[in-house]
């Protein structure tokens, strides 16, 4: 059985007694953003604004990815704002909340007049491909 710490077992119940009342006291979160990434801060948005009809407040710090992710396991913040779902089994000490809030979807687009065509895997056997460091999305993109 995983643990929750304090505050999100806190919010956690703050749900259920909405769900079940109506109404909860308040609760503040501190919640932890990758910085310089378009998609979280979009994401971040959107939970404040969830978390704010839910009647709790949650106060949303940027970081880079890799300390956004080291002070939610330090007990610094009570999570993070984003993450993938394929981030859940490397990261046990954080708990995924489902049903998930957003959807990411990656599409690559050409210009009309490239002369590549790709219409198979095999089309691009003879190509490198690259990813962009240190983004879980594009790694499991690619």
């Amino acid at each position: 059985m995983t643990r929750i710490k304090s505050t999100r077992r806190a919010a956690l119940l703050a749900f259920s007694a909405m769900l079940a009342y109506g109404s909860v006291e308040a609760i503040e979160l501190k919640l932890a953003r990758n910085e310089n990434l378009v998609e979280q801060y979009v994401a971040a948005k959107l939970l404040t604004d969830i978390y704010r009809r839910a009647g709790l407040t949650a106060s949303i710090i940027s970081l880079p990815p890799a300390r956004a992710t080291k002070t939610a396991l330090s007990g610094e913040v009570d999570g993070e704002v984003a993450r993938i779902a394929s981030y859940a089994p490397k990261h046990t000490g954080l708990v995924m909340v489902e049903p998930a809030y957003y959807q990411l979807q990656t599409t690559a687009f050409v210009r009309i007049n490239n002369p590549l065509v790709f219409r198979t895997p095999e089309d691009l056997k003879r190509y490198r491909v690259a990813i962009i460091r240190g983004v879980a999305h594009s790694a499991d993109a690619t």
